[in-house]
């Protein structure tokens, strides 16, 4: 492929190598005038050497010729010797260096003279070694060719100078002729680069022009545009381009049709969903506005965007009347909506009840809107309100709970009667119910009586703590003493099933006192043992106790070894009228009314504590537990306690 870069590449390289050939050209131009200047100048210097020379040389051979001694003799002859030695040596420079006619000729004569000068002068010593008067005709002839040769001197250096003059002018001539042709091949480099540069950017800029043209035309929404087939044969860079936008805008109309698809299915399903949405929204308006309790949805900021029929009928609305969530607050003066408030703001729910409105009793609920906010924190987005219109329920309730009270008191005084009389002819009668049946009789009256008096008893305690009526005698009591006289009582009627009932001595002896009714915590206690004897079997029941961390509750823990109950029965302990039996739709009536773990629970949270189920497994037995508070250095100083307690449950006070 005949890319843009390598073309590009060899245009410039021809216009490097066109200028770097000029430039050597020029430098060699130039190199050549400055050695034939050197070369000249170097024959000048050793012509002067060589005339010099032969200066030395006849200076030489006069000493010798008028210094008669022969110590001056000898350095002579030497000093001669040497010059000839010298003389010698640049015959073999000049010989090689010497160019031009002229100062080729003018060394020549020269060079032969000075040859007749050494001759002479070596005729001259040999004379003198023979007597002064024989050699006085060669010491003039030497002096004579001395002459000679400085004359011949001159003329070489002035044929020297006059070839310099001739290199001279030749090298300027030269040297114009070059600078001409340099600026003449720079001009034509110049030149060609141009028209190559308009030439070629023509190639480049024109497929490039066109695809702008092309993506203008497909940013202003022409999808129908294409690409010249020429710009796509293209072999170089711009063929590769043409290619690679031609690829990029099917793969851009191919994505365009499937979004164009997918939005069409998008709302067609958006469509539905909102249908969908919309008939969702009726039913659920539909269902909360036939609601008979109110409904309110109030947002973050207090305002309420949703609420039913059921709110105005509750506080005597009308459906014009403008309902704000400051409105109601100013009805429900009971209510301290700034701990309310506090505790919604930590996600919790909030239920009210017996919450006075007027005439009226209602049982408000709260819950918490929650959403998915940063780092996986839930944020309250709003609240739900639901009120309910307790009035007539609490009425029957409490008449109920009334009924209850007063036919037990009925109840009990005849019932005592019973159970004394049927004891008495138990007792005094014994000869007179020699009839078996007789006897049986009368011990069914006496147990049945008791029975009875029982019930009667729970549905007074019941009764009483419903209605906060019963009174706690609070005192310092020892838990351990009342844990012993309790285990001392039972062990009597447990030793009767065969199942033992133990107590941790250890953990007893070092309890502190308890603030706490004796005889309630008993009934506890009662209530407790007794309904575990009544599941366990075989095995038997213990009884232990620890002290919390900051020593202000003790905790009582009752282990048996009994049936234990599936978790579907666990749901119902604590519960009024409930049994944990294996059936959630019948109850075993000859196992007792139900009451004794909802009362031991409300006695026990009455006092302070709780009471819960720790665990219980099936055919292993069950594990209750429950807490008093350690009585405190003020209580200790005090005796007994009637004060009034106001209960956790109905919010009223407790009377002795």
């Amino acid at each position: 492929m005949n890319r843009l870069r390598t073309r590009l590449t060899r245009a410039f390289l021809i216009e490097i190598l066109g200028f770097v050939c000029f430039g050597i050209i020029l430098s060699l131009l130039q190199l050549n005038a400055t050695n034939q200047y050197k070369d000249i100048t170097i024959n000048m210097v050793n012509e002067y050497h060589l005339t010099s020379t032969a200066y030395g040389l006849i200076s030489e051979y006069n000493e010798y010729a008028l210094d008669s001694t022969p110590t001056s003799i000898a350095v002579d002859k030497a000093s001669i010797e040497t010059n000839e030695k010298q003389i010698n040596s640049l015959y073999s420079v000049l010989d090689k260096t010497v160019t031009g006619t002229s100062s080729y000729a003018s060394y020549i004569g020269l060079k032969n003279t000075i040859n007749s000068l050494v001759t002479e002068i070596n005729s001259g010593v040999s004379q003198y070694a023979q007597g002064h008067y024989v050699a006085q005709s060669s010491y003039n002839q030497a002096n004579q060719l001395y002459g000679f040769v400085a004359t011949n001197s001159g003329t070489f250096i002035n044929n020297s100078l006059a070839h310099i003059s001739t290199i001279r002018a030749r090298v300027d001539k030269t040297y114009e002729e070059s600078i001409i042709a340099g600026i003449v091949v720079f001009f034509l480099v110049i030149a060609v680069t141009i028209v190559f540069a308009l030439k070629f950017s023509g190639r480049i800029v024109y497929p490039i022009d066109k695809l702008a043209t092309i993506a203008e035309q497909i940013s202003g929404g022409d999808m129908a545009a294409t690409i010249q087939p020429d710009l796509l044969d293209n072999k170089d860079e711009t063929g590769r381009l043409a290619n690679a936008f031609n690829l990029m805008f099917s793969s851009l109309k191919a994505k365009l049709e499937e979004l164009s698809e997918e939005k069409t299915g998008v709302e067609k399903k958006v469509d539905e969903r909102t249908k969908e949405l919309s008939d969702e929204k009726a039913k659920l308006l539909s269902s909360i506005e036939s609601l008979d309790i109110g409904f309110l949805l109030i947002n973050i900021g207090g305002v309420i965007y949703l609420k039913n029929k059921a709110i105005n009928d509750i506080f005597g609305f009308s459906k014009t009347d403008n309902i704000t969530s400051k409105g109601l607050q100013e009805l429900l003066v009971d209510i301290d909506f700034d701990k309310i408030s506090q505790q919604l703001h930590t996600g919790q729910s909030v239920t009210l009840d017996k919450v006075a409105l007027g005439s009226k009793i209602l049982k408000i609920y709260i819950g918490p809107v929650l959403t998915d906010g940063k780092n996986g924190h839930k944020e309250t987005i709003g609240w739900v309100v639901l009120i309910e219109d307790t009035t007539e329920a609490t009425i029957q309730e409490r008449s109920k709970d009334e009924f209850f009270s007063i036919a037990s008191h009925e109840l009990r005084t005849p019932l005592t009667s019973i159970k004394g009389n049927a004891s008495m002819i138990m007792d005094f009668y014994k000869d007179a119910l020699k009839d078996p049946q007789l006897k049986e009789m009368v011990d069914d009256i006496h147990t049945s009586a008791e029975r009875l008096i029982e019930i009667v008893n729970d549905f007074l305690d019941l009764s009483r703590l419903e209605q906060g009526k019963m009174s706690f005698a609070y005192v310092p009591t020892s838990l351990d003493k009342v844990i012993e006289g309790v285990t001392y009582e039972m062990k009597v009627v447990l030793n009767e099933k065969k199942i033992y009932l133990k107590t941790d001595k250890l953990t007893l002896n070092s309890l502190p006192l308890v603030w706490a009714d004796e005889n309630r915590l008993k009934q506890v206690i009662y209530n407790l043992i007794g309904n575990a004897a009544k599941f366990t079997d075989e095995g038997g029941i213990s009884i232990t106790t620890s002290l919390s961390d900051d020593k202000t509750l003790i905790k009582v823990i009752l282990t048996d070894t009994g049936r234990g109950m599936t978790e579907e029965s666990q749901q119902l302990l604590f519960h009024k009228f409930q049994q944990a039996s294996s059936s959630l739709l019948t109850r075993d009536t000859t196992r007792g009314t139900g009451l004794g773990l909802y009362i031991s629970k409300m006695i026990v949270e009455s006092m302070g504590g709780k009471i819960a189920l720790e665990s219980s497994v099936v055919d292993k037995g069950s594990v209750f537990s429950f807490t008093v508070p350690v009585a405190t250095n003020e209580q200790l100083s005090s005796t007994t306690s009637t004060v009034g307690k106001v209960d956790s449950t109905t919010g009223l006070t407790v009377t002795p």
